[in-house]
């Protein structure tokens, strides 16, 4: 059930990020309807050359995403990007802005 009130729609499905820091490696891992994330859910490493990984909820309109890659001649690199979560659903249904 979503904002139309249609039932038995598809499921939602969505992608996580992990962050091993004993391996330096960041993983996307997409849910599917039988297993959500657990296994046997699909995964792929992204990156082996990461050393730190940071999603951090600044305020309701602004997620901070931080991602550090060292290459191999030891040089690092730091990504900062900021996400704006758009069409949040509020409890009524309705769209938020």
């Amino acid at each position: 059930d979503d904002e139309d009130g249609v039932l038995d729609e598809e499921e939602i499905l969505f992608v996580v990020y992990t962050h091993d820091s004993a391996n330096n490696t960041l993983t996307e891992i997409f849910s599917d309807a039988a297993s959500g994330i657990n296994n046997p859910a699909p995964k792929k490493v992204l990156s082996d050359r990461v050393t730190q990984f940071e999603a951090k909820y600044l305020d309701p309109t602004d997620i901070k995403i931080t991602l550090r890659l060292q290459g191999e001649d030891g040089e690092e690199i730091e990504f900062n990007e900021h996400v704006y979560p758009r069409n949040t659903l509020q409890r009524t249904g309705k769209w938020v802005r």
